[in-house]
Order: structure tokens, then sequence, then C-alpha cells
């Protein structure tokens, strides 16, 4: 995992170098490529790094102050993850002129690179457009968890899982204990009881009934697709460029 996020990170650096050199004709897409997409780059590289300092993948059992810190830069990468993908839309848009078929320019919720942004996907490449529906489910996937941290219930760090073994002494547990009404003391007497029947697992998700996933190979994931996706777009800019010489 270190080497994968040592790998990406240095594509996202060398990315950010590209966007930062291109021979754009807009002001407002040089302001999107060196203040937007670049900066972007760099931050979601800082985060990753950091993550996996506080809180590598081979720990067991992290202080409180660790998951925490892992949380802030988990919810910093999230939302500059599908901020960037964002920023990429503009810059192609304001570049190349998108514009509706009758001429009128786009309106900004057109902007975007998702399944249903079809006025800005038809521009690019068949190739592009190609590996964009490859990334369509994990659009969904960025959007539902950018849109809960974002409006909803912030992204977080279980302090421990519950196993399948261990599920129903707890939910017994707990039934007991509020059979009588609820309390802050009966509380954190199922949080303690819950943590020695748990154990931690490098997880994020939104709530306890909510579905958990693997944060450090997820965050790999993301930044890789957005390199990836970042390359096509420069390269494709690039060749807008030559063919105008």
């Amino acid at each position: 995992m270190r080497s994968d996020v040592a790998m990406w990170s240095d594509r996202a650096r060398r990315l950010g170098n590209e966007v930062i050199s291109l021979h754009l004709e807009k002001v407002a897409a040089r302001e999107m490529a060196h203040h937007a997409v670049g900066r972007r780059l760099n931050d979601l590289r800082h985060f990753i790094r950091r993550l996996y300092d506080v809180l590598p993948p081979e720990v067991e059992k992290p202080s409180r102050e660790a998951r925490l810190d892992a949380t802030a830069f988990l919810q910093a990468f999230v939302v500059n993850i599908f901020g960037v993908i964002d920023n990429l839309a503009w810059m192609w848009v304001i570049e190349t002129d998108v514009r509706k078929a009758g001429g009128e320019k786009i309106p900004a919720s057109w902007v975007g690179l998702r399944s249903n942004q079809t006025a800005v996907r038809e521009t690019l490449s068949k190739s592009t457009q190609a590996y964009l529906s490859e990334l369509d489910s994990w659009f969904i996937y960025l959007e539902e968890f950018r849109h809960h941290l974002a409006h909803r219930i912030p992204l977080y760090i279980p302090p421990f899982v519950i196993d399948e073994a261990n599920a129903a002494e707890v939910q017994s547990f707990q039934e007991h204990i509020f059979a009588s009404g609820w309390t802050l003391e009966r509380w954190f007497a199922v949080i303690d009881f819950m943590e020695r029947k748990g154990a931690f697992a490098p997880y994020m998700a939104h709530s306890i009934e909510g579905g958990r996933v693997p944060f450090h190979a997820q965050m790999i994931c993301d930044l890789g697709a957005v390199v990836e996706l970042g390359e096509r777009i420069v390269s494709e800019l690039k060749d807008r460029t030559d063919s105008s010489k």
C-alpha cells in the first residue's frame, strides 16, 4: 500500500506540473488549472500521506487522537477528490467553449463528468468517454459519500467493529440495559461493552447502520482514478493546442 501511495502521489505531482504548464488561451481556464486543479492535487497528496503516517494500515488499536487526526485527513481527501473532478470539467468546458446545440452557454449544473452530464462527456474523445463509463459506479459511491459528508452525517472512523460472533451478545446487552430507559450512563456502559467485544478495523463510515469502506485501499483507488482522468484530459487539451498550430 505504501508503495502504491508513493507511486500515485508522484504521478499526481507530475500531473499537477503538466496542468500548470498547459498553454491555455482562456484566463478563467488558466485560473482553474493553476488555483483549483493544481492546488487540489497537492492537497490530495498531502492528505493521503499524512493519513498513512498517523494511522498506518498495520496499526491494531490506534489512539483516539490518531483516529480523529486521520478522520480530518479523510474528510478533506473525500471533499477534494470530488472537487478536483469538477475542476477538471470546468477547465475543459471553459477552454474548449462547450455550449448547447443552439450556441448558448451550458448552465453550471451541466458541468461535470458524471453519467448524467452528457453535454460535457460527449465533447471528449471516444476513449475518454469509454473510460468515464467504467467509472460510473465509482462516481455514484463518491457522490454519496461526499453528499453525506457535506450535508448529512459526516464520515468517521469507528473505534471498533463487532463481528458476527459477538453481534447477538452485544444486541442482547443493549436491550437489557436500555429496558428501563435511556440514560447517558447506560449509553457509556453499552459503548464500554461494545469496545470489549469488538476490535479495530480500518473502515470509514457515516453511521453504525451505514456501509463501511476500507479507507486505506479506497484512497489509493480514488487518487489513481483522478490522476488517470486528469492525464487524459490534459492529453486532449495538448492535442487541441498542437492541432491549432
